[in-house]
């Protein structure tokens, strides 16, 4: 059975890859088709349309943070995981029905009052109702029957689970650029998303009850299991905060956009910080293979083999994330010019914003494994209501500046409020925590970041001046640009890095 988990865990992170991929590749393709098919502006308005109804899934993903704990705990002392589970699956049908009701009353109440946002037009306005219902209810069956998942999750079937994600995520690409193309509307766009999340879930719903023997219990009340239900509020009060903080800093700037600016600028947003997303990804992926190891270090107390693992993981983020943050600021323009094409007017904006927000998230995705080793102490509140106060900040910056900017400016006002976030919680407030309470060798990980930065810096001063040269022998297709700086960079990063890291590179391809 061990064994079978451990090939269930690998070709769940195969297939996680492949989907990580598949989503990448066919971003870079479909995206700017559908934006071309159903315009930039209509498009924003599906990206905000989904921000505003992700504020529906903070409590679900309190309690899905919890379920397995739980699970675990009742299956060990009582040799099953049904009433816990029965509970779960109560829950989240009542919190679905309970939240598509107050969700359809608010927007109808808004819709018949005649509220609209200025910047919007009646049309415009209109479609962004109808987005936001179809949003909402898609968010509400996710919660309806998330308990599924949650099973197949907690009972390792990671095959399935991923199998799934890739094929919706696939057919859903697909199917956007198939409707767009012959209908020209963001509408069915959004439709055709709603169609594969319930199949896709109804799916994992019935591999539980049919093949995985998934059991409930339909007269199980909360009144009876007090204790239990009062434990499992207890520690998810305490998770509904991170995803508050989540929530603020990962979809806030695009309603603030939304709401004070257009659907456009929403657009552009989306698109530059995709990257940021992508670079994200990619550092999780890496930190998350040593977070068993540094759990099992935390508990047996090897204070010497922390320190090392902290700095030999967030070594190996910092040389593949100012790999991919540089090479995009090398060949960023040109791919972002052929990527985008005609669908947004001066793309060249996308490449700026993308690039500053690239730098702005470097620090966090390269020391992120400090979390694991917080949350294996049990001293992680600190960092909880600081980012929530810090998150707070940031958004009173973002609106006060987007408010300030003319309309043309207004991203750079949520990317400053960003950007001072990070400064003051990542770059200030943890690393002196870490350094001060948890022990960890931050001195020691700026020196290794320093060092590998100036790899970077000097590769891509290399490749300026080679790109200037080629400017002035006017040699100016973004295609031949793009692929030139592109090799010239990777060549003169590659040769730093296996000059200077080798044993860095060895234990990267090791691991």
């Amino acid at each position: 059975m061990l064994k079978l988990n451990r090939n269930q865990l690998k070709i769940g992170i195969i297939i996680s890859y492949v989907t990580l991929f598949a989503s990448i590749v066919c971003g870079f393709f479909i995206t700017p088709k559908v934006l071309n098919y159903v315009g930039s502006e209509y498009y924003g308005l599906l990206t905000f349309s989904s921000s505003i109804t992700s504020w529906l899934t903070i409590i679900s993903a309190a309690l899905s943070a919890s379920y397995i704990r739980f699970a675990s705990i009742k299956e060990k002392e009582e040799g099953t995981d049904r009433r816990v589970t029965s509970l779960y699956k109560k829950a989240f049908a009542l919190m679905s029905i309970i939240l598509l009701t107050v969700f359809l009353v608010v927007i109808r109440f808004l819709s018949i009052s005649g509220f609209t946002l200025q910047q919007y037009s009646e049309t415009e306005s209109n479609i962004l109702y109808l987005l936001i219902i179809i949003s909402g209810i898609q968010v509400c069956v996710t919660i309806l029957l998330s308990v599924y998942n949650l099973y197949c999750n907690y009972k390792r079937e990671f095959v399935f689970l991923r199998s799934v994600a890739l094929v919706t995520s696939l057919l859903n690409f697909g199917l956007n650029l198939l409707l767009a193309f012959l209908t020209k509307s963001i509408i069915a766009v959004a439709i055709s998303s709603l169609i594969l999340t319930v199949l896709s879930n109804v799916a994992i719903a019935i591999y539980a009850v049919k093949i995985k023997g998934m059991k409930t219990d339909r007269n199980i009340s909360f009144a009876e299991n007090k204790t239990l239900v009062r434990s499992i509020l207890i520690f998810s009060s305490f998770v509904v905060i991170n995803a508050v903080i989540n929530e603020i800093n990962g979809q806030m700037d695009k309603q603030i956009l939304g709401v004070l600016v257009n659907g456009d600028a929403v657009t552009r947003y989306q698109l530059a910080y995709s990257f940021t997303g992508y670079i994200a990804t990619m550092s999780v992926s890496v930190s998350s293979v040593f977070v068993p190891e540094m759990n099992r270090l935390v508990v047996n107390n090897k204070k010497q083999e922390i320190d090392e693992l902290f700095l030999k993981v967030s070594k190996i983020q910092t040389i593949i994330i100012l790999f991919v943050v540089f090479g995009f600021i090398c060949v960023g323009k040109q791919f972002v010019r052929i990527w985008v094409g005609k669908a947004i007017s001066n793309c060249d904006e996308i490449y700026y914003y993308s690039c500053v927000l690239l730098l702005i998230n470097v620090i966090p995705n390269t020391m992120n494994l400090y979390i694991e080793v917080q949350r294996a102490m049990n001293k992680h509140k600190f960092r909880t209501f600081c980012f929530l106060g810090i998150a707070i900040l940031n958004l009173i910056i973002s609106v006060t500046l987007v408010k300030i900017f003319p309309t043309s400016r207004a991203i750079w006002g949520v990317i400053i409020g960003t950007g001072v976030s990070v400064l003051l919680g990542t770059i200030i407030c943890m690393s002196i925590y870490n350094l001060k309470i948890i022990k960890l060798p931050i001195g020691k990980y700026y020196l290794a970041f320093l060092k590998i930065l100036s790899f970077a810096l000097a590769s891509f001063s290399i490749q300026y001046l080679l790109s200037k040269f080629l400017l002035q022998n006017h040699i100016q297709s973004n295609l031949v640009m793009l692929l030139i700086n592109g090799v010239f960079f990777v060549i003169t990063y590659s040769a730093f890095i296996l000059i200077f890291e080798r044993k860095t590179i060895r234990a990267l391809i090791k691991r």
